[in-house]
């Protein structure tokens, strides 16, 4: 059900470039919908040149949208196209609302309408799922093989997953010890070096004492000695 909200204001960041103005005016959970204006600042001009290219591609896909919102094949075909031009920013957590009050809250990509239209999601993960994300899409092998659950400390099984449809990828991310979950889309990003190495299916590397560590750290207890 669509929810009318009161209009606020924010600034769109990517990292600390201050992007231009966003108003927020309708939501529809998940999804947050509004309009921007963006400021004609001169700082970082590969940054904001780069995001310039990426607003005119969102505003052309929107205009390839039917007008019941549906995608068409014109559709399809473009982002099929030009999408994985701008998989580093799609998939970046460098994006951010900040409010009047200096506030500021991670959001997922924002995607760009005709007419100055904006629409964005909240960033809802935690720092620990925020640093397995951003392991999986740039860490080592080694790195990737280290990583632990959030909840338990012990290893995690990570997949990665391919879409033989459209050509899209995720991860997924289970907790061997806990309920821990997530899901992570990679899009049409080339595969990641480490799965030659570790593979699309794997359970990552945790020794007995890290683990007990981490247990006693949420635990509040001391972790036996090995001496």
């Amino acid at each position: 059900m669509t929810t009318r909200s009161d209009s606020r204001r924010y600034v769109l960041l990517y990292g600390d470039v201050e992007l231009g103005e966003v108003t927020h005016q309708d939501s529809d959970f998940p999804n947050c919908f509004g309009t921007w204006r963006p400021y004609p600042n001169a700082d970082n001009p590969e940054v904001r040149s780069f995001i310039r290219a990426y607003v005119e591609y969102c505003e052309h896909a929107d205009s390839l949208m039917a007008p019941d919102f549906h995608v068409t094949p014109a559709w399809e075909a473009y982002t099929l196209e030009r999408e994985p031009e701008f998989e580093d920013l799609i998939e970046s957590t460098d994006w951010a609302l900040r409010d009047d009050e200096g506030v500021r809250d991670g959001i997922l990509v924002p995607s760009f309408g005709v007419g100055g239209k904006i629409g964005w999601r909240w960033n809802c993960m935690t720092r620990q799922e925020q640093h397995i994300h951003d392991t999986l899409r740039r860490g080592t092998a080694a790195e990737i093989r280290a990583l632990r659950c959030p909840k338990s400390g012990g290893p995690l099984r990570i997949e990665f997953c391919e879409t033989s449809d459209d050509g899209k990828s995720h991860f997924r991310i289970r907790g061997v010890k806990s309920d821990f979950f997530l899901i992570r889309a990679f899009g049409r990003s080339p595969k990641p070096a480490w799965v030659e190495t570790l593979g699309s299916d794997f359970v990552t590397e945790v020794s007995d004492a890290c683990d007990a560590a981490g247990q006693s750290a949420r635990l509040g207890t001391r972790p036996p000695s090995m001496s």
